[in-house]
């Protein structure tokens, strides 16, 4: 018999779940390696046709990593059974048989392609606690006995190898982000020195120019440098404010990752 498990989420926890997945720089992007090792994985220890790591976005469900269903990288998240697996209060969301589930048994995606008639969701819990999406499997045919216990741990683990390898590609990118930042940084603070002496030089010349009352072009072309000169400087100073924030925001990423 069907039994409501889901818990709503409030607008704010929404908010805050939605901000966590984007930190993580992965939506859109192609498919890579380490997940679709993990997709295959799945789809060949539980004889299923279908595995997928599904990430739950605003108005969407995407997909990391799609075994099964040819190109498709997302469907609208209202027809997502991955959308009830992470708001749901038990640690799996399993669907024996979709065709009984009053929640499924007119979704789109069961009464037309890819025909779901069975579900298995195990949530991808970040280290920030929030459910960010599922690793799935599906098939195209109902089971009524559903999961055996060591199926649904393997599930599970299987779930938090995924997480873990986006814990690992989000600190990867961080790094790449921060030595990029800090090449900036160092050429910005390089530029400085001789900025600094050269506006001090064209300055000279402009009080020169004055003293003698003389207003040529070269003046003009003087005080347009020195314009010049005053927005790369500002530019190279927020290049340095900007990385020393970024590592101030990489320190605090690291210690809630930890």
């Amino acid at each position: 018999m069907f039994m409501e498990t889901s818990l709503r989420q409030s607008v704010a926890d929404e908010t805050d779940r939605l901000m966590v997945l984007k930190s993580y720089l992965i939506l859109d992007s192609n498919r890579e390696p380490a997940f679709e090792r993990l997709t295959g994985l799945a789809q060949r220890f539980f004889d299923v046709p279908i595995a997928l790591v599904s990430l739950i976005d605003i108005g969407r469900q995407w997909f990391l990593s799609n075994r099964g269903l040819g190109d498709v990288r997302e469907t609208p998240r209202k027809v997502a059974f991955c959308a009830h697996a992470i708001q749901s209060t038990e640690d799996l969301l399993i669907v024996p048989n979709t065709l009984e589930d009053p929640r499924f048994r007119n979704n789109g995606l069961v009464t037309g392609a890819p025909h779901i008639r069975f579900y298995a969701g195990a949530p991808l819990i970040c280290p920030e606690g929030y459910k960010l999406g599922t690793l799935c499997i599906i098939d195209t045919k109902t089971r009524p006995a559903g999961l055996t216990l060591m199926e649904k741990q393997n599930l599970k683990e299987l779930a938090a190898l995924v997480m873990e390898a986006m814990v690992n590609r989000r600190k990867e990118r961080m790094a790449l982000a921060a030595d990029r930042s800090k090449v900036m940084a160092c050429m910005a603070r390089d530029l400085l020195t001789p900025l600094e002496s050269t506006r001090k030089m064209l300055s000279k010349m402009v009080e020169s120019d004055a003293s003698t009352s003389t207003s040529t072009e070269a003046d003009a072309n003087i005080r347009s440098a020195l314009s010049s000169l005053s927005i790369m400087d500002k530019i190279c100073t927020e290049t340095i404010d900007n990385f020393r924030t970024d590592l101030a925001d990489i320190a605090n990423d690291n210690r809630r990752s930890s």
